[in-house]
């Protein structure tokens, strides 16, 4: 269907969503008309909408009745409609954003004890609340300057305790926004080398200057870490996440869990993290609470790339035990596949060579880069092979080089290179016992597997 805006959104619904999306749309129009007909047609399609043929011919096809104008009329019609539910659904999720609305409401209407009420009430909800958040304080900042500054009488008597209140709960949120953003300032500045060093000048003065919070002090010790690479500090940073004192639900949550993999990471490369052990519970933890999954599922790559990383750290059978138990988790239609993929780059990156075409043999991926990752799998199955057939190996390596060229305008030229070096090594290390071709890899600036690729030239020589 040209993958029109109103199918590209539809297609990322999940069928709770879908639920929820069909009684919306009974708001607007009834049972039996054409838009409700259209939507019922895409929602039995649902787990098909990425490969629908072309709009027009739907249209010719089940609704005939409709002119080519009018389809065109009707989809961009739906496609508001699920804006409008979209941003609602989305609005209803933020913490506290309801109770809020609910308060300034009722201001408005003059209706002042239930504002009070409400205010009250959500305050205590979140004041009671005892696990860190970054929208603990700005929701409470939030509700007092809904309450300050509106026609409610409650400010005249008791405007002080409300004005301070509403500074306090304030200055306290801005120390806790400047304590994230300058982690983000320091990490992207060492990743895309860029000078950002006045915002961070600037950001690390005001946090001196506003006193600090709970949740500040634990950003504070995760810029530590990252500046100082303390692998003690980090070691504590997560056991005060897995004792739940953060709110799973925040921001910050997601943010640290994702600054403890990459930098637990960081810190083992550099030899200054030992504990091999903290590093799997790290990205045990990141799958268990979430962190790493969009609706539940994990996405396929991202799936593919935590397992080449743990090969690299973890024992063989660690690993496997860690594939066996998320494999279920991966957002596929085929899990049988996923599971032999991952599976195969275990094999490679402990050096069981035969068992990588066995378990990719049967299997092939709509995905470009999965299906690219199991190809690249394969010549290293049949380049490693004692009764080596360079026939064979030849034509897969051709094979791979003319689907990358295909590719090329497609993907980045960082992932293009890198992939086409890889292959362009395995064909030259091929051939190197009978053309004495000496591969130096210091002249490929892209490449994946570069430590193997060096293994590989040393027991050549």
């Amino acid at each position: 269907m040209n993958k029109t805006k109103l199918i590209r959104t539809l297609n990322t619904l999940t069928p709770e969503e879908w639920s929820s999306f069909r009684k919306y749309l009974l708001m607007y129009t009834r049972k039996g008309s054409d838009n409700f007909d259209f939507f019922e047609f895409l929602h039995i399609r649902k787990d098909r909408l990425s490969s629908m043929v072309d709009a027009d011919i739907i249209r010719e096809r089940h609704f005939a009745q409709l002119t080519s104008k009018g389809f065109s009329n009707m989809m961009s019609r739906i496609f508001n409609w699920l804006e409008e539910w979209l941003s609602i659904h989305e609005f209803k999720k933020q913490a506290y954003q309801q109770e809020l609305m609910l308060v300034k409401a009722y201001n408005k209407r003059g209706l002042y004890k239930l504002a009070d009420r409400t205010a009250k009430k959500t305050e205590d909800s979140i004041t009671k609340k005892p696990s860190l958040g970054i929208n603990k304080n700005k929701a409470i900042a939030d509700l007092y300057h809904i309450q300050y500054y509106s026609e409610n009488p409650i400010k005249q008597f008791n405007g002080g305790e409300i004005l301070s209140k509403l500074s306090d709960h304030y200055t306290a949120s801005v120390q806790e926004y400047v304590s994230t953003y300058v982690l983000e300032l320091i990490n992207f500045s060492r990743i895309k080398n860029i000078d950002l060093s006045s915002q961070i000048l600037l950001a690390n003065e005001l946090k001196q200057l506003i006193p600090a919070t709970d949740l500040s002090e634990k950003m504070n010790q995760l810029q530590h870490i990252i500046e100082n690479d303390d692998s003690d500090s980090l070691v504590d940073l997560f056991k005060n996440l897995k004792a739940s004192k953060f709110d799973l639900s925040d921001m910050t949550h997601t943010l640290i869990t994702y600054y403890l993999i990459s930098h637990s990471l960081r810190l083992w490369i550099k030899g200054k993290l030992t504990s091999l052990k903290t590093i799997g519970e790290i990205f045990e933890y990141a799958i268990d609470s979430e962190v790493l999954l969009q609706n539940g599922k994990i996405d396929h790559n991202k799936f593919v790339n935590i397992v080449d990383t743990l090969g690299k750290i973890k024992p063989y059978n660690w690993v496997k035990r860690f594939i066996e138990k998320y494999n279920g988790l991966v957002n596929t239609d085929d899990l049988e596949g996923s599971k032999n993929l991952v599976l195969a780059l275990l094999a490679f990156k402990t050096g069981r060579y035969d068992e990588i075409h066995e378990r990719l043999i049967t299997t092939s991926f709509k995905d470009f880069g999965l299906e690219l990752r199991r190809n690249c799998l394969i010549s290293v199955a049949l380049y490693k092979d004692q009764n080596i057939d360079l026939v064979l190996l030849n034509s897969k390596l051709s094979n791979i080089k003319r689907q990358l060229r295909r590719k090329k305008i497609k993907v980045s030229q960082k992932f293009y290179q890198s992939h086409y070096n890889f292959i362009d090594c395995i064909d030259r290390l091929s051939k190197s016992k009978y053309n004495g071709d000496n591969v130096d890899l210091s002249q490929y600036q892209n490449l994946i597997y570069r430590t193997w690729l060096q293994e590989e030239i040393s027991k050549k020589k």
